[in-house]
């Protein structure tokens, strides 16, 4: 009889529900704070994170929260309060969410032109027609593509691809004329006074992007590159035809083709000669339509050495040395040195990008290249220090100050490019300056390469304006105004090298690409951290259980999200407190994992939007064990150093302690889980790991919550460490006023 009433009772209950539900589009129309019942098939699943946008036959809606088990094509019933985010109507907090089916077809979407976007058409799946996309290249995730439809652009209408669309990252750009399905939202990043950009088209999948005719579908790459050959490789959506344009210009010039037809294609060039950038371009015919790859550079392979000579100014913790893995040099006067032995064996170039210089001597040995018939050319930042260049006069050479209003923030040298036994390039985070060589912590590398060489020599000359001793102005090019020119994938003495350059080549990408590669451990060292992209990779690799571990400069790490964002999470960063500038701009992936990829990444390029966007920038990735190793040993000899602020020092068995709320405002509370009788230590850090207070507890057997008062404090970065059985645990929490 119970059972029989539970039945009637949990009926009527859900007839209730189901008498209160109300159509989405009376839903839109109730004020915030409503709390309503709504149902709808689901549109979207993973693919968009923790957000379901649903429909009706009335309008759309976004659910945000609780709804992780809900998938595409589920029919749901969810009940919620309507708020907004960043204009988005969506139900925040959702109190309950019930699946009542699942595998239905989605809603049919609706083909709007631009004139057409209204708030009443936020969340449905909409269609655009005849688009075409403005910028080039390939997909990433958390960003924004511009569309025009024809000849009609737009600024209210923008199609998204999620860092989570992992079907979409990563793929190519479309260059011809697509039809676009996707989700239209809303993100406004200045609500309260108003947006006129913040329509978004949302793509789920590759599926959302139809073609008409023939088109790319994967973009020029090549494969097999030796000193001679080298196979490019594209796919196209049909079957087509296989011609390939190349040439050592960009008018190209020759043609090499493939008979038959395919959707995989692939031609192998021969008769090349070494360390010589080639471009090409790719071209497939189907039904009366073309399909062209953009014209891309590759690089043919060198015949130098190859050899890596690393330089740090500090010293290393040879503890963690495999193998004949070592730095040439742990001191500034030795990298100093290092540097004018190379300029004084130059025997026909120097170019040299440095965003500052101090170094008297340095100047004094390019002084002496040029005196003895060594071109020399020389550009550095517009604004920057530039002492020994007061008076430029008595040079002897060319040096010219960039035009861009960003910062010229390369640091490179490019010695005797056109010769393979000589050609050498200086690569890193090392400025010019005495302080930058003597006292910041800093890394250099010198790579004996031509083909690489001749890489940033394109680069160099693209700043400078021309291909001669005398710079052109008038053809000079700084920042956004670059063109994406330079081959990206090289073979140096058998290690595979990528090269970047900002702001053209989407630097922070391959970043990310390369942090989501770790598998057992991932090291970072960096003056500055502010991109969002970066820190959620860090955040994910440090969540899958690969060790993670980063050092951030005490003074920029607390101008930036990143550093709290982090932390606060639990991932490991100590801020370094010397009381010098921590210049490195290194990432270390895999290091210890001879198994999987060992990879290095250094240069001039900050983790920042400025550096991504607007500054003149290079990055090297350099996949070897060795190189990766030496850095390693840096990175621990550092990591001492400031052994005091952390996070997650140790385990310690049976023992944990939660901060909460986290951030806070005027009061915080520490959990602290304990099984077992011990004495703990507590001890209050600032941002720079000053002890602010400390607390013992005697012989702490169970659970105990202690409450720190946080009037005192004001608005940054704290740390709370624990001390127990000797073992070191360090969490830290934000106090926001």
């Amino acid at each position: 009889m119970k059972k029989f009433l539970f039945i009637v009772f949990a009926s009527l209950m859900s007839l209730a529900a189901q008498a209160q539900t109300i159509s989405i589009a009376t839903a839109r129309t109730r004020d915030t704070g409503t709390v309503v019942t709504v149902s709808g098939i689901v549109t979207n699943g993973l693919e968009l994170g923790g957000i379901r946008y649903f429909q009706d036959k009335t309008g759309g809606l976004a659910a945000f929260g609780g709804v992780d088990a809900v998938k595409r094509g589920d029919s749901i019933l969810i009940t919620g309060k309507l708020t907004y985010f960043r204009n988005l109507l969506q139900l925040q907090p959702v109190s309950s969410v019930q699946v009542i089916s699942s595998n239905h077809p989605l809603p049919i979407p609706r083909v709007l032109t631009f004139g057409q976007i209204a708030d009443s058409l936020e969340s449905q799946l909409v269609t655009f027609q005849d688009v075409r996309f403005r910028e080039t290249g390939n997909f990433a995730g958390n960003v924004n593509y511009n569309i025009q439809i024809g000849a009609v652009t737009t600024p209210s209408i923008q199609v998204r691809v999620g860092t989570t669309v992992t079907t979409l990252v990563g793929t190519l750009i479309p260059t011809t004329d697509v039809t676009v399905i996707g989700i239209l939202s809303q993100f406004c990043a200045t609500p309260a006074t108003g947006c006129t950009t913040g329509f978004q088209t949302l793509l789920r999948d590759t599926a959302d992007i139809k073609f008409k005719g023939i088109a790319l579908t994967e973009g020029l790459t090549a494969t097999n590159i030796t000193t001679s050959s080298f196979t490019v490789n594209w796919q196209t959506s049909l079957t087509g035809t296989t011609v390939i344009n190349y040439g050592t210009t960009p008018a190209l010039g020759q043609t090499a083709n493939v008979v038959g037809t395919r959707t995989a294609h692939a031609v192998t060039l021969t008769g090349l000669s070494p360390a010589t950038i080639y471009y090409v371009q790719g071209e497939s015919a189907a039904n009366g339509t073309i399909a062209k790859t953009a014209v891309t550079p590759f690089v043919t392979t060198s015949t130098s050495t190859g050899e890596m000579r690393v330089y740090f100014n500090r010293s290393v913790d040879t503890t963690f040395r495999v193998g004949n893995a070592r730095p040439i040099g742990t001191t500034g006067g030795r990298l100093v040195s290092e540097l004018i032995g190379k300029i004084a064996a130059a025997t026909s170039t120097i170019d040299v990008a440095m965003y500052t210089s101090g170094d008297v001597s340095i100047v004094t040995a390019l002084k002496q290249a040029a005196a003895r018939g060594v071109r020399v050319r020389y550009i550095t930042d517009r604004a920057s220090n530039n002492t020994p260049f007061t008076d430029t006069t008595g040079l002897g050479f060319s040096f010219v100050r960039s035009t861009n209003q960003s910062l010229m923030h390369n640091k490179f040298f490019i010695i005797d490019a056109n010769s393979a036994n000589n050609a050498w390039v200086w690569g890193g985070a090392t400025n010019n300056s005495t302080g930058q060589l003597y006292t910041d912590p800093n890394n250099a590398i010198f790579i004996q390469d031509q083909a690489l060489a001749r890489v940033f020599t394109v680069e160099f000359e693209e700043m400078w304006g021309s291909t001669t001793a005398r710079p052109n102005a008038a053809n000079a090019k700084y920042g956004i105004d670059k063109t994406k020119n330079t081959p990206r994938n090289l073979t140096i003495g058998g290690k595979k090298v990528e090269v970047y350059f900002s702001p053209t080549d989407g630097t922070t990408a391959a970043i990310v690409n390369e942090i989501d590669s770790a598998q057992t451990d991932l090291q970072f060292a960096l003056l500055i951290h502010t991109a969002n992209e970066t820190g959620t990779a860090i955040f994910n690799a440090y969540r899958r259980n690969v060790k993670t571990r980063g050092i951030v400069d005490k003074d920029t790490a607390t101008t930036g999200d990143e550093f709290f964002y982090l932390t606060s999470r639990g991932v490991p960063i100590r801020l370094y407190t010397d009381g010098t500038i921590f210049h490195h701009k290194y990432c270390i992936v895999d290091a210890t994992n001879a198994a999987s990829n060992p990879t290095l990444l250094t240069g001039s390029h900050n983790w920042s939007g400025a550096a991504e966007t607007r500054n003149d920038e290079n990055l090297l990735v350099i996949h070897d064990a060795a190189i990766a190793n030496i850095y390693l040993q840096e990175f621990e000899a550092r990591w001492k150093e400031m052994a005091r602020v952390g996070v997650k020092e140790a385990k310690i068995d049976g023992f944990d302690a939660i901060i909460f709320p986290n951030p806070a405002s005027e009061m915080t509370h520490v959990a602290i889980k304990n099984d077992v009788s011990r004495d703990v230590s507590i001890t209050l850090l600032n941002a720079v790991g000053q002890p602010l207070e400390t607390r013992i507890l005697r012989n702490v057997s169970s659970d105990t919550t202690l409450n720190y008062p946080l009037s005192n404090l004001p608005s940054g970065q704290y740390f709370m460490s624990f001390m127990v059985d000797g073992k070191l645990m360090t969490k830290g929490f934000q106090v926001v006023k």
